[in-house]
Formats: structure tokens, C-alpha cells, sequence
């Protein structure tokens, strides 16, 4: 009776570990690789409580900015606030869809200086040009209207989503960041003509972007006298609660 037994539990483990073996799990942890990279179990909860508390956020702030937005008016309508957080869904898209399985046409590090890059060229020439053009802007707040900042974040992410994934992906970001063009307008922060210059500026910077990766890649390749440098480096997006004021941090680690 004892020796039966014996058999089928080995005959159980053996079972499981060919399954194992033939849809690729450790027998340790369940794990995989995306793109190079190795995620376990306890990754993915960590990264999926983060992408929860993301979203919750966003619905969150959402929610406030159109609660906030009733003590708004322009042209005698409500002002709909949500192009103050919309503008960063497809930089986030570009950034984070390859990290879901979704193939990309460069690995996470090669889209991460690029949109690094198109993101400091974007800053340089939106800045650059509000200085110059000094346009007021349609509801009187100040006069940095021309051209978008906020249009041509969204444009520079939804270029990178386009580049990076195809056609599909390019259409649905493009469509965000048309939305978010359109709600500059609506919300008496930017002539027609400023959303029409900024997401000609996005798509600008976000070719920039890509036409300096192969020689950023080359001098970091230099700086570091290593063929393929192990760098690890990363970037996000933030706007000042006081202000309204938005940029990128970016950080290199070696």
C-alpha cells in the first residue's frame, strides 16, 4: 500500500515539473522575462498595487479638478481641468505598454532616452517661445499662450506611442492628446492657434528624440569605455501643486 504511494507522488512532481519546464515557471518563484528584463510574483503584486494607486489617483485628482473647476468659468461654461493630468497618458503609454508585453520597436532603456531627450527638447523650444511671443492668453491669467505646453506633451507621447507599438496605439494616443488640445481651448487657456503649435512642437521634439539616440547612445557608450553600458536610468513627469508648473526629472545611475 505504502509503495503505490510513493508512485504517485512522484509521478505527481514529475507532471508538474514538465509543466513547468514547458510553459517556462520556476519551481521556486512563478517568473518571466519582459524584454530582458526578469519579473517574479511579488514584482508584479508590488507593480500592480502601484498601478492601482496610480489610477486611483488619477480619478482622484480627475474628480478634484472638475469639482474645482465649478469655481471656473469661461465663456459661461465650466472649466474641465482634466488636460492638466491627461497630457501625461501617452508619455506614460510610450514608456510603460512595452512593460506589459506589448512589443515595442526599442527596449525600455533606448525609450527612456528618448523620451528623455524629445521631453528636454519640447521644454527648451515651448519655453523658448512663450519668452519671445509674450501672447496673452484667452482668459487674462498671464501671458504665456503661445504656444501649448500641455499639447505638446501629449503630442510628443502620442508620436512615441506611434513609433514605438504602430498605428493602433498611435490613433488612441493621438486621439488623448487631441482631447487634450481641444480642452485647452475650451477651458479659455489657449488660442486655436497655440494647440496647433504645440502638437507640431511635440511631434518635432519626439523625432529629435529619436534622431539623437543612436549618437547619445555612442558618447554614453564612450563616456563609460564599454561597449554596452550597464546603465540603469529613469524619469517622471511632475507638476507643482502650488504653481501649476510641470517638468521631467530625470536620473543616470552607474
Amino acid at each position: 500500500m505504502y509503495l503505490p504511494s510513493v508512485m504517485r507522488q512522484r509521478r505527481t512532481l514529475s507532471s508538474k515539473r514538465d509543466l513547468s519546464s514547458k510553459i517556462g515557471l520556476s519551481q521556486k518563484k512563478f517568473s518571466w522575462t519582459v524584454e530582458g528584463y526578469s519579473f517574479d510574483c511579488c514584482y508584479i503584486c508590488g507593480m500592480k498595487k502601484m498601478v492601482t494607486l496610480a489610477l486611483t489617483l488619477i480619478m482622484v485628482l480627475s474628480g478634484a479638478s472638475w469639482e474645482l473647476g465649478a469655481q471656473y468659468r469661461y465663456n459661461g461654461h465650466r472649466c474641465i481641468n482634466v488636460d492638466d493630468y491627461s497630457q501625461y497618458v501617452p508619455f506614460a503609454a510610450g514608456l510603460g505598454l512595452g512593460l506589459v508585453g506589448v512589443e515595442s520597436k526599442h527596449c525600455f532603456t533606448d525609450r527612456l532616452l528618448v523620451s528623455a531627450t524629445s521631453a528636454v527638447a519640447v521644454g527648451v523650444m515651448v519655453r523658448g517661445l512663450k519668452m519671445v511671443v509674450d501672447e496673452e492668453r484667452p482668459d487674462g491669467s498671464n501671458f504665456d499662450s503661445f504656444p501649448s505646453g500641455h499639447t505638446a506633451t501629449a503630442f510628443v507621447g502620442a508620436e512615441i506611442v506611434r513609433t514605438e507599438y504602430g498605428l493602433g496605439y498611435g490613433i488612441a494616443a493621438y486621439t488623448i492628446a487631441a482631447g487634450t488640445g481641444f480642452l485647452r481651448v475650451y477651458n479659455g487657456r489657449h488660442h486655436v492657434v497655440d494647440v496647433l503649435a504645440g502638437a507640431g512642437i511635440g511631434v518635432l521634439g519626439a523625432r529629435i528624440g529619436y534622431w539623437l539616440l543612436e549618437p547619445e547612445k555612442k558618447l554614453i557608450s564612450k563616456m563609460f569605455k564599454k561597449k554596452d553600458p550597464d546603465l540603469s536610468m529613469s524619469m517622471l513627469p511632475f507638476v507643482s501643486p502650488l504653481d501649476g508648473s510641470a517638468g521631467v526629472a530625470f536620473a543616470l545611475a552607474f
